[in-house]
């Protein structure tokens, strides 16, 4: 099976430096990890990214993505970065980040990557139904969510660029393991 990532039909290396030049491009948990990974190489390819992150209780990111954020703006100083919390899960919240989105970029939306989401690793035993539920709606209705809200903002006449959406997975998503059962 071949494992080579594309995007558009390309693969990563076919892809010139600036192949997103001037897109607006949403990556949805884009504060640490894989999502982090992404949005950089978004900016890399000349896009202008908004990142997203969970709410936290102060309301503020974390200093070490805060940071990481300052340090990409000054890499970047030609495109446009922004960054919005909101609960993945909830649709009103969801909605308004689109919203958000797509006024930073200019009333579209041209590539929403859904990558947020979150597990609890507990047996089903000793699994809340608080911690079951978070799950599902970040891994489950989370990307509903944000395809539907964005949809109206990447809709495209036939001469147009395509927008495009992604749906990140993770191996635990297909691969069973006692302790991940809602996963």
């Amino acid at each position: 099976m071949n494992h080579v990532a594309k995007f558009a039909g390309k693969t990563a290396a076919e892809h010139k430096p600036d192949s997103l030049k001037g897109k607006t491009v949403l990556v949805t948990g884009s504060t640490r990890g894989i999502g982090l990974a992404v949005a950089k190489e978004m900016l890399a390819r000349g896009a202008n990214v908004m990142f997203h992150g969970t709410p936290k209780p102060d309301g503020k990111p974390s200093e070490e993505f805060r940071e990481e954020f300052e340090a990409l703006q000054a890499q970047y100083p030609l495109q446009k970065l922004a960054y919005r919390q909101c609960d993945i899960g909830d649709y009103d919240q969801v909605h308004t980040l689109m919203e958000e989105t797509a006024k930073f970029g200019g009333g579209r939306i041209d590539v929403l990557v859904n990558n947020a989401g979150v597990q609890r690793q507990f047996s089903i035993d000793n699994l809340s139904i608080e911690d079951f539920d978070t799950v599902q709606k970040t891994n489950l209705y989370g990307p509903f969510y944000a395809t539907k809200a964005a949809l109206p903002f990447m809709r495209r006449g036939k001469s147009d660029d395509i927008a495009q959406i992604i749906n990140m997975s993770s191996v635990h998503g297909i691969v069973p393991s006692p302790e991940r059962s809602p996963y």
